[in-house]
C-alpha cells in the first residue's frame, strides 16, 4: 500500500487496456524530453503485458495505471528495465516505493548477486534517497546533444591515417571489437555502472544487442567505424552510433586503447561519424557521460556537447550489501 489509497498490484494482473495511457504518455515524455522514440519499447511492454509475461508491479488508483516498474534477469545479474510515474500522480514517496519493491524482489532472488538501472526519465534524487535506504552505489551520469552539422574541426588528421586505418563498421569486427571494450574498460568507472563491459563475453553480449536486438534504437552502420593499428594491425579505436527518432541520432559506444589515447583517434572517429550521421538526417546527436568521468566530460564539452538532462546509474551488489550491513 501507498500513501493516498494507491496500491501496488502485480503486474501480470494489469490489462492491456489499463496501461495504454500510461504508454502513451511515457512515449510522449521520451520525445518532449530527451527526443528519443519509445514506441518499439512500449510495443515490447504491450506484449509482455499481454501475455501476462511482465515481471514488475503497477501502481493503481481506483481502475487507473497510475505507475509501473518491471524487471529483467540476466543472471547472476538483475535490470530494473523500467520505472515510470504518469505526471499527475508523480510523487517522490510513489516512485521510492516502486523502486524499493522491485530492487527487493531483484536482491532477494536466489542467484542475483548484481542488480543495475540506469533509467533517464528518473530524476537523480530518486536514486540519492535509494542510497540511503537500500545501500545502492549511485553514479551521477549526464545526458548530452549537439547538431551533428556543426563543423568539428579535425585533429592532426594526416599524421593520424598515417598512424591508423580507418574503415565503417563490419560484422567480421565483432570478436576484435568485443575485445576492445573489455580492455578500454579496465579500472574504468564505467566498467561500475554495467559490468558487461569488463569481460569479452559480456562486451559480446553488448554488441550482440545493439546490432541485432536493437537495445538502443536502430544500428546505424554508415556512422560506425573502426580505427586499427597500421603497425600491429590491431584494433585501436571504434565508435557505434544508431538512430533512436527520426531525426535524432545516439552515439552507443565510443572507446579508445590505452596507448593510443591522447593521440586525437577519439576526436577523428567522432568527427567522422558525426559527419555520417549528419547526412544520414540526424538534426541532434545525443551521448551519456558519467560525471565522475571527467576526461570524458572535458573531450565532450570541448567538441561542442551541451547539456540536456542529468540522471542516475543505480547499482547494487553483495560486496557494496554486506560492507554496509
Amino acid at each position: 500500500m501507498t500513501k493516498s489509497g494507491l496500491q501496488l498490484v502485480d503486474l501480470r494482473q494489469v490489462d492491456l487496456q489499463q496501461i495504454e495511457p500510461l504508454l502513451q504518455e511515457e512515449i510522449a515524455e521520451w520525445e518532449e524530453v530527451l527526443h528519443w522514440d519509445f514506441s518499439a519499447n512500449a510495443e515490447q511492454v504491450r506484449r509482455y503485458v499481454g501475455s501476462r509475461g511482465l515481471p514488475g508491479v503497477a501502481l493503481m488508483d481506483g481502475t487507473t495505471v497510475a505507475g509501473y516498474g518491471y524487471t529483467v534477469l540476466e543472471e547472476p545479474k538483475g535490470l530494473i528495465g523500467d520505472v515510470y510515474l504518469r505526471r499527475a500522480w508523480r510523487e517522490t514517496d510513489s516512485e521510492m516505493t516502486v523502486f524499493k519493491v522491485l530492487l527487493d524482489a531483484l536482491t532477494g532472488t536466489p542467484g542475483i548477486l548484481r542488480a543495475e538501472s540506469q533509467l533517464m526519465l528518473v530524476a537523480p534524487h530518486i536514486a540519492r534517497a535509494l542510497e540511503r535506504e537500500r545501500f545502492v552505489r549511485v553514479f551521477d551520469r549526464h545526458m548530452l546533444s549537439r547538431d551533428p552539422a556543426t563543423y568539428l574541426a579535425p585533429h592532426n588528421r594526416a599524421e593520424l591515417e598515417q598512424r591508423f586505418h580507418f574503415e565503417e563498421w563490419h560484422p567480421m569486427g565483432r570478436e576484435p571489437l568485443s575485445q576492445l571494450i573489455a580492455r578500454s574498460y579496465e579500472r574504468h568507472v564505467d566498467g561500475q555502472i554495467n559490468d558487461q563491459f569488463t569481460t569479452e563475453g559480456g562486451a559480446g553480449q553488448f554488441v550482440r544487442s545493439l546490432m541485432e536486438v536493437g537495445g538502443c534504437g536502430q544500428f546505424f552502420r554508415p556512422a560506425s567505424f573502426f580505427a586499427s593499428d597500421r603497425q600491429t594491425g590491431c584494433l585501436a579505436g571504434a565508435i557505434l552510433t544508431s538512430f533512436v527518432a527520426r531525426d535524432t541520432a545516439h552515439i552507443t559506444q565510443i572507446c579508445v586503447v590505452p596507448e593510443a589515447q591522447n593521440s586525437g583517434l577519439g576526436r577523428e572517429l567522432l568527427r567522422r561519424a558525426m559527419l555520417a550521421m549528419a547526412e544520414g538526417g540526424a538534426s541532434r546527436v545525443t551521448l551519456t557521460v558519467t560525471t565522475s568521468n571527467s576526461r570524458a566530460m572535458r573531450f565532450y564539452r570541448a567538441a561542442g556537447f551541451e547539456e540536456m538532462r542529468q540522471f542516475c546509474a543505480i547499482v547494487w551488489d553483495t560486496a557494496s550489501h554486506m560492507s554496509n550491513s
